[in-house]
C-alpha cells in the first residue's frame, strides 16, 4: 500500500519534471529566435495538433487535452493562427473550430521533434531508461490521473 507521503512525492516530482521540460522547450524556442512563438504551451499545442493528424483537428479536442495545464488557451490558439503556424476554420456549428498545421507549423514541429529527440536520447543514456521503463512510468501517471479525475 502506498502512503500519503509517496503520493505527495509523486506530485512534487511530476511538477518538477514538468517545469524542467518546459524550460527545455523555452531554450529551444529562444535558440530559434522565434519572437512570435512565446510560450512552451504553444509548442505543446502544435505537437498535439500534429499528433492528431495535423489536418482539421477539432480545437475542443486540444482544449480538453490541455484542461489542467492552461487557462489561457484562446490567447495561444489566436497567437498561433495570427503568426502563421495554424489555420483555424469554423465548422457548421459556430462553437467548433478545426485546426490545421501550416507549412510553417509543420517545419517548427519537425525541428522541435528533432531537438527534443536528441535531448531525450542524452537523458535516456544518463538515466539508463529503456522504452519499457518510460511506458510503465507513463501508464502509472495515466492510472493516477484517471482516478483523480473521477474524484474531481
Amino acid at each position: 500500500m502506498i502512503d500519503i507521503k509517496t503520493y505527495f512525492d509523486i506530485i512534487i516530482e511530476s511538477e518538477r519534471t514538468s517545469k524542467l521540460f518546459t524550460s527545455l522547450l523555452r531554450r529551444y524556442i529562444r535558440s530559434c529566435e522565434l519572437d512570435e512563438l512565446c510560450s512552451p504551451l504553444q509548442a505543446v499545442i502544435l505537437y498535439l495538433v500534429k499528433e492528431k493528424g495535423g489536418v482539421k483537428v477539432p480545437q475542443n479536442y486540444i482544449q480538453r487535452e490541455l484542461r489542467y495545464i492552461s487557462l489561457n488557451g484562446t490567447y495561444n490558439f489566436s497567437a498561433l493562427t495570427n503568426n502563421g503556424y495554424l489555420l483555424s476554420k469554423g465548422g457548421r456549428d459556430k462553437r467548433c473550430a478545426f485546426l490545421t498545421l501550416t507549412e510553417k507549423g509543420e517545419t517548427f514541429y519537425k525541428d522541435l521533434i528533432d531537438y527534443i529527440s536528441k535531448e531525450c536520447k542524452a537523458m535516456k543514456d544518463q538515466v539508463e531508461w529503456d522504452k519499457e521503463n518510460a511506458e510503465g512510468y507513463l501508464l502509472g501517471h495515466n492510472i493516477l490521473q484517471s482516478f483523480l479525475e473521477k474524484a474531481d
